[in-house]
């Protein structure tokens, strides 16, 4: 998993109105990594860490911990959106074409 980190210019206000439009515009003209920036930090991922990135987190183009809760009820969650994520996606047959590509 790749964070790009707070990246201004991609769209991500456009439908806030009014002064919190303006406040968020400031807020990511101060705060917000260019786009480049941004981008960057998913060719680092792809090209500069190897397989000692494989299912890690990268922040800052640092390999970095996961949240706590995956250490300790992990498989438990990522089963639970695993098989709702099968379910709400049932009606295309989803199952079978996952079996298909084993």
């Amino acid at each position: 998993m790749v964070d790009p980190g707070l990246t201004k210019g991609t769209g991500l206000g456009r439908d806030v109105k009014g002064p919190l439009s303006f406040a968020l515009k400031g807020f990511l003209g101060v705060a917000g990594r260019p786009t480049e920036r941004g981008s960057a930090t998913y060719v680092d991922a792809v090209l500069g860490h190897g397989k000692d990135s494989h299912g890690s987190f990268l922040m800052n183009c640092k390999n970095a911990p996961l949240a706590c809760w995956f250490y300790t009820d992990g498989t438990q969650l990522t089963d639970l959106v695993w098989n709702e994520t099968l379910q709400e996606f049932k009606f295309t047959n989803v199952e079978e074409i996952i079996k298909s590509m084993q």
